[in-house]
């Protein structure tokens, strides 16, 4: 009863039946029963749910964690993208060195091998970087694929170092065992790939190029093989298993394993019997292509990388539930509409009850399904901005799902227009735009290319150059949209040479004649000052064939005076 201990504090889901409080099936579903001791396997019915596919290139291999959230590596695209229960992409981490194996623990922590580095690093659940296994870069020379068990330590992390043909098994980040080695007797060998710990502590191991599965205790002892080569149909036709990759276990003890070759996944009982396959190789609904990673999350649904169609496929095993939300996004336009679904599947009937922050929701001017399979809010604003789930309830028991984050936001719009200005080269220049809306970035652009680093609402230039002439547009943008300025002209004016007094001629009148020589038609200020300090114009004119004259009417008033030419922009 342990796990079922940790279900219910983690509030997975627990049912009172009036005799004992128990959590069923590996997605603590509540109507399905408790997989009877010394019960025969069956082979699982599997519904095509639909598929993650965008941003994904070529899905590699797959995790899940405690709240449904699947976790998809992308070697060739560098990175691993996260989609929450409902469906909709939450996290993308990027600029990894071609990730593969991962795994994800109680606590939210992940476990990632990249191929680029020869390493598995531990990263907490915002991806800060904790540690890495071993001695880090160059521990493995291929960390395939990743799997998580339980010690009185902690947490145990299973590597298979495909091309070492090894499992190497880590505690607190050190070696404390290693399995295998290459060749085909029991316990060896050639090219280990998929990964899975059952819930009684057994390691299943895919041998790929042995075409077989391997079964090691939890202190590591080999235990028992079988053969990936099936009948099909009880026509005594011979299968072998393609290349096999991914592998998972669910909590009745049935085997799934990733068949890349065919575009299928076989099932196995425990103990190697052949149930059946799911799946078949195209790209219709519920076909797979190349596939290789493989993962089962808390609502049964059987998620499948499959590479060459760049998606992961969703199947919902036996009794599921199937969660998705639209638009497939966790933010959303104040004024938009929003709506999530759950679908269960298995025998009913069920009833469902949606809830904002814990609290049942009622049908109201927003809110229409609360009590519904598809809740649907309409013309949304901030105030509806909270965590949304569902509580569905069977003939057995009833299951809350993990909670889909939503956020209203007020798309970015443009309430300032920047001005157009014409400045001196050398000035110091500021470009400034108002804009509403939540949560905004902006972006300033120079001609129509972004500028680096300039991320403001306001645009400073100092000592403006030449080559800074040009228009000048802001952007502003957040999850929902992005709005821009309208262009605005910055103009140059370039200085003219120092003006030039020529001379000085005191008038018989007492008055004093100034003669100056500037540049053609280009205005100039004619200021006199009495202490070289303090200075007053005392007229602008404009050059006229490169000379003018001014004659200052109150020199005779000044005990002294000293004038100087400004250029009058």
């Amino acid at each position: 009863m342990k796990t079922t201990r940790w279900a219910a504090m983690k509030g997975t889901m627990i049912m009172n039946n009036g005799k004992r409080n128990w959590i069923a099936g590996l997605a603590g579903l509540g109507w399905l029963a408790a997989w009877p001791a010394g019960a025969q396997a069956a082979a699982p019915s599997a519904m095509p749910l639909g598929a993650y596919a965008h941003p994904l290139r070529a899905p590699g291999r797959l995790a899940t964690d405690g709240a449904g959230n699947l976790y998809v590596t992308d070697p060739a695209a560098g990175q691993v993208v996260v989609f929450d229960a409902f469906g909709r992409q939450i996290q993308a981490r990027t600029g990894l060195a071609r990730p593969l194996g991962i795994a994800v623990d109680q606590g939210g922590n992940i476990y990632l091998g990249e191929e680029a580095t020869g390493s598995v690093t531990v990263f907490d659940p915002r991806w800060q970087p904790l540690h890495q296994l071993g001695r880090g870069p160059g521990e493995f020379g291929l960390p395939n694929h990743l799997a998580l068990g339980q010690a009185a330590g902690g947490v145990v992390v299973y590597v298979s170092d495909s091309l070492a043909c090894q499992v190497k098994v880590y505690a607190q980040g050190k070696r404390v065992l290693t399995l295998g080695g290459p060749g085909s007797q029991p316990g060896q060998f050639n090219f280990p790939a998929g990964l899975a710990v059952s819930t009684n502590g057994e390691l299943f191991v895919v041998d790929q190029n042995n075409d077989r599965v391997e079964v090691f205790d939890p202190a590591g002892q080999f235990n028992r093989e079988f053969s990936l080569v099936t009948r099909l149909g009880g026509m005594g036709m011979g299968s072998s298993g393609g290349r096999s990759q991914g592998i998972t276990v669910d909590r009745t003890g049935r085997v799934f394993v990733v068949d890349t070759f065919q575009g299928i996944v076989r099932v196995f009982d425990a103990q190697s019997g052949y149930l059946g396959k799911i799946g078949t190789f195209g790209d219709a609904a519920g076909q797979l292509r190349s596939p290789a990673g493989i993962a089962l999350d808390r609502y049964n649904r059987l998620a499948v990388a499959s590479a060459n169609n760049g998606r992961v496929q969703l199947l919902g095993l036996d009794s599921f539930v199937q969660l998705s939300a639209s638009p497939a996004r966790p933010f959303v336009a104040a004024g938009g509409a929003v709506s999530f679904s759950a679908q269960a599947g298995g025998p009913g009937p069920y009833r469902f009850q949606w809830k904002k922050n814990a609290q049942n929701l009622a049908n109201s001017g927003v809110v229409t399904g609360a009590d519904g399979a598809t809740l649907t809010l309409a013309g949304v604003s901030p105030d509806d901005s909270g965590d949304y789930t569902v509580e569905i309830t069977g003939p057995e028991g009833s299951l809350l799902s993990s909670a889909a984050a939503l956020k209203v936001l007020i798309s970015p719009q443009i309430l300032a227009q920047p001005a157009n200005q014409t400045v001196v080269l050398g000035s110091d220049v500021l470009v400034r735009a108002g804009a509403g809306g939540d949560d905004l970035a902006y972006q300033w652009f120079f001609n129509g290319t972004p500028l680096p680093g300039a991320n403001g609402s306001a645009l400073f230039i100092p000592n403006v150059q030449l080559w800074q002439q040009g228009t000048y547009t802001l952007l502003a943008t957040n999850a929902v949209g992005s709005a821009a300025s309208l262009p605005a002209r910055l103009a140059l004016v370039i200085p003219p040479p120092p003006p030039q007094i020529d001379w000085l001629k005191v008038l018989a009148s007492g008055q004093l004649q100034l003669v100056f020589t500037g540049s053609v038609d280009y205005a100039f200020s004619i200021e006199a000052s009495p202490d070289l300090v303090n200075w007053a114009s005392l007229t602008n004119a404009v050059s006229q064939g490169g000379a003018f004259e001014f004659t200052d009417a109150d020199a005779s008033t000044q005990p002294r005076r000293f004038y100087r030419l400004r250029w009058a922009p």
